[in-house]
């Protein structure tokens, strides 16, 4: 699922390695901490991309998408509202397949 960078990434060519192009952005942690229902805060990292070939550039420079008003952007940001919801909508699910996928040791 590319993201649309705003800015595309070239990494020049090194030795034996050809110059690669990251038109969009990859999703590499995802941080969201929210204390209670008024207060939270979200960190995204977002690394270059290429959702043609499926290459993140682990080498290149990383996006920092941040806020220390979660809340505020859950209620003016109808995407940030609708991916809230779909976590908590998930969390259930989730316990549920860890449950069932727990190797016995």
């Amino acid at each position: 699922m590319p993201i649309n960078n705003e800015t595309t990434v070239t990494v020049p060519a090194v030795t034996a390695v050809p110059e690669k192009t990251y038109p969009h952005l990859w999703l590499t942690d995802i941080h969201i901490q929210a204390s209670n229902t008024t207060n939270g805060i979200v960190n995204l990292h977002a690394a270059p991309y290429n959702g043609d070939t499926g290459e993140v550039a682990t080498d290149g420079p990383i996006e920092v998408i941040s806020s220390d008003n979660l809340w505020g952007a859950v209620v003016e940001v109808p995407e940030v509202a609708i991916a809230m919801q779909a976590i908590f909508d998930a969390v259930e699910p989730l316990k549920t397949w860890i449950a069932a996928n727990i190797e016995e040791i």
